[in-house]
């Protein structure tokens, strides 16, 4: 999920303007096809940024239509593991090495063959940016790689990675892109085509204005039902809702990258039987991001970071403001997270045990705010403008905070994700978690990570012993010794107010009633549209 842009974003809305499935040309979009239908064949969804360039070895674009074009070796699911241009594959018994058996007689969208040397000319286009990559802990990992034979990758680890398989079967980077779109054999510098073997291809790209994917004919798994799916950016609020209404769009969703409506819209959408609306289980935790490095803000202090924890009703956050579609949150990770169901403090909403802990922290009230040694005890919260329900819980913030004698300034940016890692300087960040099957490995990971969120851990006590921690973790194949380590390090962040948890989310997917089987995959990155179908 996480990932570093590579270049200009006027560069990039350029590029993908002109990149389409096909390497050497661009599609034209069918507008009347499905029109006169009693049952659309095309539908149309809404999204409330550009979709960018989708090679799916960056990070400059969206990950749901990522998803949509390219295939990776393994799926992640629910229920473990799943076969995906791998058919079946072995796992040495020391977990260094791995042999990948894979589907035959595939090809990619640009009719260019899917096959082991396609799979290394990836891996190697991959590993010659590996910079970009080391969010993830498997880049770091590979110690070779080579075609066995036609339909036969192996790959060697330096050391046991029991996310192996997890890292491989993510949304990005290890999905494979035709190598007849390689810029001089590598991918990092741009490709010339968006050619995967997923069920969509992309067809036609209008920058800041519509995408359109139409059904992959030889895919794998069987033709999409639903012949095109055109993606229109639309701003959040009225605007979409009334396209919605007038019959302009088919499909909205919610996802950490796509809120296109606020809880009080959605709670008028579910009363109409114009559509149905079909919710996920919880997917990711919202919450705050504290800045413990920042020495100048109050926010470095503990007790600070635990009183705005007890100011925060996060049952009213969930009733309230999230209409009741979010669960009120208690912890980083909902119980529902691999080796997070452990015993941790609840905080529940407790204004005069707030008061308490700035008292005796030294913060004195003086007037509506407090101050200590002639510091305000004043700061800023950041949040995402095009996130459609982040506005209202950060003024609730505010507000709940005011009663402690906290200042809490709100402030909207563009991208919440590029203030952490660009400005050292921030105190608090409205985020979410990464979800399944992220979580918590690639999370926990990423305490120590650049590119995450290392400009607001190194300051936590003992940060040393919790990277230790993590990287034990990751590297243990025993249940039970890898429990202990994910338990000491949760144990840790919990105590230091790392992350104060808000709600926890799930996707809301509003479609008209003719179509069935909505679902949705393990992580919230992800819209499996090549499963939905039309009711008999």
């Amino acid at each position: 999920m996480r990932g570093k842009s590579w270049m200009s974003l006027a560069a990039l809305v350029l590029m993908a303007g002109l990149l389409v499935s096909g390497c050497n040309g661009k599609g034209k979009s069918d507008s009347t096809a499905g029109k006169n239908s009693p049952v659309k064949k095309e539908l149309v969804y809404a999204a409330p940024t550009e979709l960018g360039d989708i090679n799916v070895h960056l990070y400059a674009g969206e990950m749901i239509a990522q998803d949509m074009v390219f295939e990776p070796l393994i799926d992640n699911t629910p229920e473990g593991f799943a076969p995906a241009m791998a058919e079946s594959w072995e796992i040495s018994p020391d977990g260094k090495e791995f042999v990948f058996h894979l589907r035959k007689g595939l090809t990619f969208h640009d009719g260019e063959p899917f096959n082991a040397t396609a799979v290394k000319l990836n891996f190697d286009a991959l590993m010659s940016n590996i910079d970009w990559h080391t969010w993830l802990g498997l880049p770091n990992k590979i110690k070779s790689y080579e075609a066995l034979d036609e339909y036969t990758f192996r790959l060697v680890l330096t050391e046991a990675y029991y996310p192996a398989l997890i890292e491989l079967g993510l949304t990005r980077p290890f999905r494979f892109i035709s190598p007849k779109c390689f810029i001089d054999g590598e991918t990092k510098n741009g490709v010339s085509g968006h050619a995967g073997t997923g069920p969509w291809i992309l067809k036609e790209h209008v920058p800041n204005d519509y995408a359109v994917f139409v059904a992959n004919p030889d895919y794998y798994k069987g033709k999409p039902e639903i012949e095109k799916l055109t993606r229109r950016v639309l701003p959040i609020g009225a605007t979409t809702l009334l396209a919605l209404e007038k019959g302009e769009l088919d499909i909205l969703f919610t996802n950490w990258g796509a809120d296109m409506f606020d809880a009080d819209a959605l709670a008028q959408i579910m009363k109409s039987d114009k559509y149905q609306v079909v919710r996920s289980d919880p997917v990711a935790t919202k919450m705050l991001i504290v800045n413990t490095n920042n020495t100048a803000s109050p926010i470095k202090d503990i007790p600070v970071r635990l009183a705005i924890w007890y100011a925060l009703d996060r049952n009213q956050i969930a009733r309230d403001i999230s209409k009741g579609m979010d669960l009120p949150a208690d912890t980083y990770f909902a119980p529902n997270i691999p080796y997070a169901d452990i015993p941790l403090e609840k905080r529940p909403v407790d204004i005069e045990k707030a008061k308490q802990l700035l008292d005796e922290a030294g913060w004195v009230q003086n007037g509506e705010y407090r101050s200590k040694n002639g510091r305000p005890l004043e700061i800023t919260l950041n949040y995402t403008v095009t996130k459609a329900g982040e506005k209202p819980v950060c003024e609730y913030i505010q507000s709940q905070c005011k009663k402690i004698g906290v200042k809490v300034n709100v402030e909207g940016v563009e991208q919440v994700l590029r203030v952490l890692r660009f400005t050292p300087e921030f105190e608090l960040l409205y985020d979410y978690s990464q979800g399944l099957p992220y979580d918590p490995h690639n999370s926990l990971l990423g305490l120590n990570a650049e590119d995450t969120y290392l400009g607001a851990t190194k300051g936590l006590e003992n940060f040393t012993e919790i990277m230790a921690n993590v990287n034990a973790a990751v590297a243990e194949f025993n249940e039970e010794k890898r429990q202990e380590f994910y338990t000491y390090v949760l144990k840790e962040i919990h105590r230091q107010a790392l992350f104060i948890p808000l709600t926890y989310e799930s996707i809301t997917f509003i479609a008209p009633p003719y179509l069935n089987n909505i679902g949705f995959n393990q992580t919230m990155w992800e819209i499996p549209f090549e499963q939905i179908t039309y009711r008999r």
